[in-house]
């Protein structure tokens, strides 16, 4: 079974979480991946367009990861060919740099996920989930439950999971741990807010960032069964934090293992971070 995500990301951005976010999934029983390379964009639109926003530097949150991520262009883009050869053959990396009729590279995310769910028919995956690198998919609060085990639990028509999200600080935080490590963050949040989907490929005719339609039955599945964690937010966005423990300790041991060989470690962001200071 091909199981699979989709994802629309900047190389600058993730370049330094990309093996932790590919591990993890793994971890669940995730076997494919399809990463639209957008580094070239220009310009973004919708909920992008902020007073701080400024691509290729600081994000829509105001983390200014192009200071962060000390490193050249060429530097990144060989890091992300050896992440990608390092997969053999898992993680597909397609350039992703739509234009309108100016010629001015756009983001639009909505477009990527109609040319993927093209793509996914072609290659025959049966399910993919819809997130970003900043998002992790999480089933039964803390156990370790593969992604299969959670499919073959559902009923046979069910053919997309709308799923909600729980918010946590952002991965830029602390560089010095896992991003799954971080438990600060709201334990709830409105249902149906910002959700992404999983869907049954060759049951789905329309994808957007946050919708879906198709044939069979769309679930809204309670938090605690499984919902994404989006690690997205600054610490001053939490009057009153939760601590949130839903991610499988096992998993996480073995991240901080793998994490020992990974390209790019993120701790030497966060020493020379220090040293700055």
């Amino acid at each position: 079974m091909i199981l699979a995500i989709h994802t629309v990301f900047l190389a600058r951005e993730n370049i330094l979480f990309l093996e932790e976010w590919i591990d993890y999934h793994m971890a669940l029983g995730f076997n494919c991946f399809y990463l639209y390379d957008n580094s070239k964009v220009k310009r973004s639109g919708g909920c992008h367009v902020k007073k701080h926003f400024k691509v290729g530097q600081v994000n829509k949150y105001n983390i200014n990861y192009g200071e962060i991520v000390n490193l050249s262009n060429d530097e990144i883009q060989v890091a992300l060919q050896d992440i990608i050869e390092k997969y053999q053959g898992a993680v597909k990396l397609i350039e992703w740099s739509p234009k309108d009729s100016k010629g001015v590279v756009l983001f639009n995310q909505s477009q990527a996920s109609r040319d993927c769910l093209k793509r996914m028919k072609d290659d025959g995956v049966e399910w993919c989930l819809n997130i970003d690198m900043d998002e992790y998919l999480t089933i039964g609060w803390g156990k370790k439950r593969s992604i299969i085990e959670y499919l073959n639990g559902l009923p046979k028509n069910v053919s997309n999971i709308h799923l909600s999200q729980m918010r946590l600080l952002n991965r830029f935080i602390d560089l010095g741990k896992l991003s799954v490590e971080q438990t600060s963050g709201r334990k709830t949040w409105p249902k149906g807010h910002s959700s992404k989907n999983f869907y049954r490929v060759n049951k789905t005719t329309h994808l957007g960032v946050h919708n879906w339609s198709g044939s069979g039955q769309q679930l809204r599945p309670d938090i605690r069964i499984i919902c994404f964690n989006h690690y997205n937010m600054k610490g001053d966005n939490l009057k009153q934090p939760a601590s949130i423990n839903n991610i499988n300790t096992e998993i996480i041991k073995e991240l901080n293992e793998k994490s020992k060989d990974y390209i790019i470690k993120k701790s030497e962001f966060a020493n020379s971070r220090k040293n700055d200071e």
